[in-house]
């Protein structure tokens, strides 16, 4: 073989060589104790577990006897979750529900064969006394919701980084590879840690003048950036503010918080009546007027009081019409109404103690 084709062989020899070296070193910095699919599996289950507790806190009628079923227990039991985190977690794998309720108000995940027998009244008379059947297939929303968790996720990574990256203190030492030799590198590594030894005990050190000692700049301004957008295609993905997703108020010199509770009541309202009153309905029983929403834009309160103290026109306006017009500003059921208590007492044979008016339905009278 002559020397150009040794040369050549050894070239490819040494190539292929090279092309085997793996360079990657893997994340130096991660998010310790916390996988991916943990992070977004949690966050989003606590946000649309979020969504349906503040859909009861919005709501008016609700049985307070039945409060306790709708949060979780730490009691070991077959009913350990209670409904919110039930509904949460078939609302987040866009799965099926089947639900009984026990004589103690206990609401538990059906048996195989309640399923069974559930699934066929369903289909036959659209509902069950074995239990409630609830589906959340067509929720599709959350396939965005575990996205944008996923580059949540993905930031906090970053911002981890970061944040470790910047505790570590760099030694520069001035033309390190032009004065030492390669046979004398150990020599100039044993006294770089021994100037970071000393640092650490808070020592003063000798450097030459072109030496330096510095921390990497922590810049938080990318993650910022990266988290807003996050907070707003969620907002908008869920139909929520941004404030309700972040979960701090809008700052600003004009910003009174109007447009986030205006946005907030718009998607809550929404989640109220498409996913918890529906739910609560078949799952309690309740009678179809029961469940109400109840608005806490007080701005729209303001202006129906507002309104409402110039209502006093006899002339021109019955009562029927002046209380209509309540019932629409405040979004009330017109089928309720307050009642003096003795009226209230004498329907139910028993006193009532606490308000002279008692807010009822037409119906329980």
């Amino acid at each position: 073989m002559g020397i150009i084709q040794r040369i050549k062989s050894s070239w490819r020899e040494t190539q292929a060589s090279e092309a085997n070296i793996d360079y990657r070193v893997g994340r130096i910095y991660g998010l310790p104790q916390c996988g991916l699919t943990n992070f977004v599996e949690i966050s989003c289950m606590n946000f649309l577990k979020k969504i349906l507790f503040d859909c009861y806190l919005r709501s008016t009628g609700f049985p307070e006897r039945y409060f306790q079923s709708l949060n979780d227990s730490c009691v070991y039991s077959d009913a350990e979750k209670g409904l919110v985190s039930l509904m949460a977690y078939a609302w987040l794998h866009n799965a099926e529900l089947f639900l009984v309720k026990n004589d103690d108000n206990i609401v538990r995940v059906a048996f195989q064969d309640e399923q069974m027998k559930i699934r066929a009244d369903y289909k036959k008379m659209a509902s069950s006394p074995v239990g409630a059947w609830l589906t959340f297939t067509q929720r599709r929303e959350v396939e965005i919701l575990r996205c944008l968790f996923f580059l949540k996720y993905l930031t906090y990574v970053l911002t981890s980084a970061k944040v470790q990256s910047s505790s570590a203190v760099r030694i520069h030492i001035g033309e390190l590879r032009a004065l030492v030799s390669r046979d004398e590198a150990e020599t100039a590594i044993a006294q770089a840690k021994e100037v970071a030894a000393a640092l650490n005990a808070g020592e003063g050190v000798l450097l030459d003048a072109i030496d330096r000692i510095d921390l990497q700049t922590l810049d938080m301004a990318p993650v910022e950036v990266a988290l807003d957008l996050v907070y707003k295609e969620i907002a908008n993905v869920m139909m929520l503010s941004k404030s309700y997703v972040q979960g701090e108020l809008t700052s600003g010199l004009n910003a009174n918080g109007a447009g986030d509770i205006a946005l907030e009541e718009r998607g809550l309202q929404n989640y109220f009546y498409s996913v918890f009153k529906p739910a609560c309905d078949v799952v309690y029983g309740f009678r179809p007027n029961l469940l109400q929403w109840r608005t806490v834009n007080l701005d729209q309160i303001e202006t129906a009081l507002r309104i409402g103290s110039q209502l006093n026109l006899q002339a021109y306006m019955t009562d029927d019409e002046k209380r209509q017009i309540m019932v629409d500003l405040l979004k009330l059921d017109p089928s309720v109404e307050f009642v003096p208590k003795d009226i209230y007492s004498q329907s139910l044979g028993e006193e009532i103690q606490d308000d002279s008016l008692v807010r009822i339905a037409e119906s329980d009278l």
